[in-house]
Parts: structure tokens; C-alpha cells; sequence
């Protein structure tokens, strides 16, 4: 197996205006706009020493039968669309082609989301999302076929459809677009472990 994991020491930022220690969590990585709302905020998660920030060169893929486990959730109560999990784009710039992760908006429901070539299917993983409330999330991805969706340890659903291809390259990725001053997201972890 190789395996990916992830904390806030690892961190390569894009577009990112403040990445810091949590103020309420400790070891919890937050990025949030400390002024007037812009485009998007987000992290590229390379390996350690990687210096690469394009996503669509990533190491991992569905192919290789991915487990993706990763803590996070939102900062602030005000309008945007966050997003983690594997992509071949920066999440700050909204929806990528291809994905396999958890988007919500503000208090609303987590949705585990698979996206090949801009066609997604999406399962609702039946919790709401809440400010500075950190929930635990698995994906396990078999081939392009499926992703199984679990949220703080209880199995939501399956997508069985626009799984990303498995020659498409993705990496690990957090980020949130279309949002207001003063909010943001955080994240305590994110593992990926794969077949080689």
C-alpha cells in the first residue's frame, strides 16, 4: 500500500489568505478570509518536500482503489461552498471535472460527491453541517466502479456512477469558493492509502 497523510506541516497553500492553528481546536488547520470576500481560498496537499501545485498530477487514483479518511468543518455561518477530498483542480475555484469528496454549504448537508468529466452523482451523507463542529469522514473507492460513504463512522450510501476515470490523476485537496467575509472551513486530518 502507499499511504498519504496529512497534516498542517505539509501544507501547500493556492489562493490562500490565512492558514492558521485553529482558535478553537487545537492542531486544526483553518483558512478563512480576514476581509471582503474574494474568488476562493484552498490547500494542494503534496507529499512532504513536494513542490508541485498542479492536481492534475497527482498521485493517486481510482484505480488504485483509494481509502480517503479525513476531520473537518466549517468556520463562520455566512454563504459558501466547501469542499475536501481528491481532485485534478484547485477546490477554490469551484467545481472540478473530476472528484471524489464532501461538499456543503453553509448549514447545510454533507454530500459525498463523484465527479468524472463534470458529471457528478451525489449521495446525501444525512448530517447538517454546523460551525465549528468537526466531523470524521471515510471514502472507500473501488476502481471507477463505486465510493462507499461513511460519515463519523455510520455507512450513508454508495455512488455507483461518475466515479472518476482510473488513469485520471488525482490529489488531496480542501478548499471553499462563492463565500462571504469571514468564513472559511478547517481541517484536522486527511489520509490516503491506496494500492501501489
Amino acid at each position: 500500500e502507499a499511504q498519504h497523510l496529512w497534516y498542517q506541516d505539509q501544507a501547500i497553500a493556492n489562493d490562500i489568505f490565512n492558514g492558521t492553528p485553529s482558535t478553537t481546536t487545537g492542531g486544526v488547520l483553518r483558512i478563512i478570509d480576514q476581509g471582503a470576500a474574494a474568488a476562493g481560498l484552498g490547500v494542494v496537499l503534496t507529499t512532504i518536500g513536494g513542490t508541485n501545485l498542479d492536481p492534475a498530477m497527482g498521485p493517486f487514483s481510482a484505480g488504485k482503489n483509494p481509502v480517503i479518511k479525513f476531520r473537518a468543518g466549517q468556520v463562520g455561518t455566512g454563504v459558501g461552498t466547501r469542499r475536501i477530498g481528491l481532485t485534478d483542480n484547485h477546490l477554490s475555484r469551484g467545481e472540478p471535472a473530476n472528484f471524489i469528496g464532501v461538499r456543503w454549504t453553509n448549514a447545510g448537508t454533507y454530500t459525498g460527491v463523484v465527479r468524472r468529466a463534470s458529471a457528478e452523482a451525489t449521495v446525501s451523507l444525512g448530517t447538517a453541517a454546523a460551525a465549528n463542529t468537526l466531523n470524521k469522514f471515510k471514502i472507500v473507492v473501488t476502481g471507477q466502479n463505486s465510493a462507499d460513504f461513511y460519515i463519523d463512522g455510520v455507512y450513508q450510501g454508495t455512488a455507483s456512477s461518475n466515479v472518476p476515470l482510473t488513469t485520471t490523476a488525482l490529489t488531496a485537496a480542501f478548499g471553499l469558493s462563492g463565500y462571504a467575509a469571514s468564513q472559511g472551513m478547517e481541517v484536522d486530518y486527511i489520509s490516503v492509502v491506496q494500492a501501489r
